[in-house]
């Protein structure tokens, strides 16, 4: 058996809780076997883990079942993510399973349903005027990373000679705050409501592309310090000024 074979036959549970909603699913290569979504408004801890065991036993498919567990490493929620995490872990060690942490944009960007050749700006709402963003370009195979996940200000991003210069495809919670405060001509397209958030089929078909780590070893992607850290530090650094100290390597 080849390696795209082996990436064809493997079976994944997928589950996602990096933004205000939540999903579960199970693929099977490329076949998507079943499929929740939740947009509830209740908090992960109360709907994610009851949601991934009912999905599961409602399909009759069982941990045994399984190659390997994905999950969306970030950047996102802070909260959410750390709950997303600790959910994909500790199935993981109860079932002895690998799993493999996938980027919330670049599922998103699979998820979009944006026309080939168009680039796909993914952005996730990261408050303040920022959000977390990446481009892909959209492709047959799939979509082709242009940068690496970061966090940038709606303002930054608007002037990318990228986004100036294709048609471009908004996908991700912060589309619509992007397509409001940064669309610069009528070239900027929101994608369609229904692939605009994050669908658990995305992040298990990535899963299947990106390495497998034990279960220990997964960790969340930030990109950037949760924001009582970073107003922490700003304190510290303030602080050590005045006090002739320079706090900013805390």
């Amino acid at each position: 058996m080849d390696a795209e074979e082996r990436v064809l036959s493997m079976r994944v549970l997928a589950i996602d809780a990096s933004a205000k909603t939540a999903a579960c699913a199970v693929a099977d290569g490329e076949q998507l076997l079943c499929e929740r979504f939740a947009d509830n408004g209740l908090t992960h801890s109360e709907t994610l883990l009851p949601m991934v065991l009912e999905m599961l036993n409602e399909s009759g498919i069982s941990p045994a079942s399984l190659d390997r567990i994905g999950v969306t490493a970030g950047p996102g929620s802070f909260t959410g993510l750390r709950i997303g995490m600790a959910t994909a872990k500790g199935l993981a060690l109860a079932w002895s399973l690998p799993c493999a942490g996938v980027s919330v944009l670049e599922a998103l960007a699979l998820g979009s349903g944006a026309p080939q050749g168009s680039v796909i700006c993914a952005v996730m709402d990261a408050r303040c005027g920022n959000v977390y963003n990446a481009l892909f370009r959209a492709a047959a195979g799939g979509p082709a990373r242009m940068c690496p996940d970061r966090a940038i200000a709606v303002e930054a991003l608007k002037k990318d000679e990228t986004l100036q210069k294709n048609p471009v495809y908004l996908v991700g919670d912060g589309a619509e705050i992007c397509y409001n405060k940064g669309n610069t001509g009528a070239n900027w397209r929101l994608a369609e409501e229904n692939r605009r958030l994050l669908r658990g089929g995305a992040v298990a078909l990535l899963a299947q592309r990106y390495p497998a780590v034990p279960a220990a070893e997964l960790r969340v992607e930030y990109i950037q310090l949760p924001q009582a850290q970073r107003e922490l530090r700003a304190r510290l650094s303030k602080r050590g000024k005045e006090d002739g100290n320079d706090c900013t390597g805390l």
